[in-house]
């Protein structure tokens, strides 16, 4: 399964090279890659250059279909107009389904 996501913690749990991240600002996946994936070990199964910087969510980069994404507070730290960007984009590159869960259904209780 290829995923994309920018949070390192599903790295050691898929396949090597399946793993893709973007954010809007390239610093912030650089820093976050020095500190999180190299220390970490994970480097080989998360190649630097399957994260990039997208301010338009273009995903077509990669040249790869995904099976899921996860997209951890994107949404609430987004301008809403640019939602339907988002999920656009997304769209051309996926046949996801989506499931959006708020903060209060995390809870002890079993899913």
């Amino acid at each position: 399964m290829r995923q994309f996501s920018c949070r390192g913690e599903l790295i050691p749990y898929l396949g090597a090279s399946h793993y893709f991240g973007i954010d809007a600002r390239l610093a912030l996946l650089e820093v976050g890659y020095a500190r999180e994936i190299e220390p970490a070990g994970l480097a080989g199964r998360f190649p630097r250059a399957n994260c990039t910087a997208t301010s338009d969510f273009d995903l077509s980069g990669f040249g790869v279909r995904f099976d899921y994404g996860i997209a951890q507070s994107v949404f609430t730290h987004m301008p809403i107009g640019r939602l339907d960007d988002c999920l656009r984009a997304i769209g051309r590159i996926s046949t996801l389904v989506a499931a959006f869960m708020r903060r209060s259904s995390w809870s002890t209780k079993p899913w």
